[in-house]
C-alpha cells in the first residue's frame, strides 16, 4: 500500500526535479548560454572570494525581494517593474558570485517553454509592436518567479516573505477600513450613480475595490 506521500511524489513533478536539473546542466542546446555565464564566474570569482560582496550579496538580494513584495500594492506599474529589475539584477549577481546550488527543477522547465511560447506568439502576431510590449510585461512575472526561486529557498525565508506580504496587507486593510469609516467617494465609474443603494465601495492604495479585494483574498490563505 502506497504512503501519502510516495503518492503525491508519483504524481507531482518532484520526482521529475533531477532529471531536469541534470538536463540544464548537460543540454547541447543551452551550452551556448551557459559558457559566457560559466567564463564570467571564472574572471571574477578570484576578485570577490575575499570581498565584502561575497558576504552581504545574499542578504541584499534577500532584502530587494522582500521590499518588492512588500511594496506592490503602494507602487505604480512601472514603479513595480523597476523594482523587478533592481532585484533581478541582485539575484543575477547572487548566481553569478555566490557558489550555493539552484532546484530548477520540473515546474521551472514548464514555465520555461510557456514563456518561450508566449515569444513565439507575440514574434508572428500581426500586431507586433502592441505584442511585445504585453510580452514585455510578462517577462516581469517571469522575472519575478526567478527571484523567488533563486531568493526564497529556506524556511526563514519563505516565512520571512510570508510576514512581510501579511504586514504590507494589514496597512492596506487598515487604510480601507479608514476609508469606510469617512464613506469615501469613489474614484471612477464603478458604481451605478442611479442606483438607490449607499454601500461605501473602498480601494485603499490600489484605486479600485475590485484589486483591493484580489489583493486581499490570497493573503488570506496564509494569514488566518
Amino acid at each position: 500500500m502506497r504512503t501519502p506521500s510516495s503518492a503525491w511524489r508519483r504524481w507531482s513533478l518532484k520526482g521529475l526535479d533531477e532529471a531536469v536539473a541534470h538536463g540544464f546542466q548537460n543540454s547541447a542546446a543551452l551550452a551556448p548560454l551557459r559558457k559566457p555565464i560559466q567564463l564570467l564566474k571564472q574572471g571574477i570569482q578570484p576578485w570577490v572570494d575575499h570581498s565584502y560582496t561575497q558576504r552581504y550579496l545574499p542578504y541584499l538580494s534577500v532584502f530587494f525581494t522582500f521590499l518588492l513584495l512588500f511594496s506592490l500594492p503602494f507602487t505604480s506599474s512601472g514603479q513595480s517593474a523597476l523594482l523587478v529589475l533592481l532585484c533581478s539584477a541582485f539575484s543575477f549577481l547572487r548566481v553569478i558570485l555566490i557558489k550555493e546550488r539552484y532546484s530548477f527543477g520540473a515546474l521551472f522547465l514548464w514555465v520555461l517553454i510557456f514563456v518561450g511560447w508566449g515569444l513565439v506568439a507575440s514574434a508572428f502576431s500581426p500586431f507586433l509592436k502592441l505584442s511585445l510590449y504585453g510580452y514585455a510585461k510578462s517577462l516581469t512575472y517571469f522575472l519575478c518567479y526567478l527571484c523567488f526561486l533563486i531568493n526564497l529557498r529556506t524556511v526563514r525565508t519563505m516565512r520571512g516573505s510570508l510576514w512581510t506580504v501579511a504586514i504590507s496587507a494589514v496597512i492596506v486593510s487598515v487604510y480601507g477600513l479608514y476609508q469606510w469609516t469617512i464613506d469615501v467617494p469613489p474614484l471612477a465609474l464603478w458604481d451605478d450613480p442611479g442606483s438607490s443603494y449607499t454601500l461605501t465601495r473602498v480601494y485603499s492604495f490600489l484605486g479600485n475595490p475590485n484589486l483591493l479585494a484580489g489583493y486581499l483574498l490570497p493573503t488570506l490563505s496564509f494569514t488566518v
